[in-house]
């Protein structure tokens, strides 16, 4: 009876994530005072080095996606990618496990028998789901003086499957860029 509960549970969270969808989460964003925008017209990538990266295939390729999808917005915003750019992009990606819980309720979940007819509740958080989450900050720099001109950061939920990947990267990166400060 309890797994069916917490069958229960999980399917209506699931349909719950499915139905939401998954949305991209703005965390900040910073401009440096008195920047001048229209003085920067090329950009470029700073190397992004991998620590810990279990799986260094679809890391690989989910830098080169976000790369695209960074590469496509700025060009979208006047931007031209160059060997030589007024712009340096320092992007940073950080996965981190995340449980969902919730908590044991009396009227729902049984009291435990401790033996010798003793029987006790309390009230617990027990693991009703795992995900990662991923979180994107993004600094922009101006490669001659090296001083950041803007930075921002975005969340967002990262899907099981690895064909949905690309559709979250670009969520992600339209999120970004829907606070980006030229228009």
């Amino acid at each position: 009876m309890k797994a069916l509960k917490l069958f229960t549970i999980f399917v209506v969270v699931i349909v719950a994530f499915v139905s939401c969808g998954t949305s991209a989460k703005l965390l900040y964003q910073d401009t440096a005072p008195n920047v001048d925008w229209s003085k920067y017209k090329t950009f470029g990538f700073v190397e992004v080095e991998s620590k810990g990266v279990t799986n260094q295939d679809l890391f690989n390729k989910s830098i080169t996606l976000l790369k695209e999808a960074v590469s496509a917005q700025m060009q979208a915003k006047g931007f031209q990618p160059s060997s030589q750019p007024d712009l340096l992009i320092n992007m940073g990606v950080v996965l981190k496990e995340e449980k969902q819980t919730r908590e044991t309720d009396f009227r729902t979940d049984r009291p435990r028998y401790m033996g010798q007819r003793n029987y006790s509740w309390k009230s617990e958080e027990i693991v009703v789901n795992t995900y990662k989450t991923g979180t994107l900050d993004f600094h922009l720099i101006d490669a001659s003086k090296k001083t950041m001109i803007w930075q921002a950061a975005v969340q967002e939920i990262v899907p099981y499957k690895e064909s949905k990947i690309p559709d979250a990267i670009q969520l992600g990166v339209k999120k970004l860029f829907e606070v980006f400060p030229k228009n």
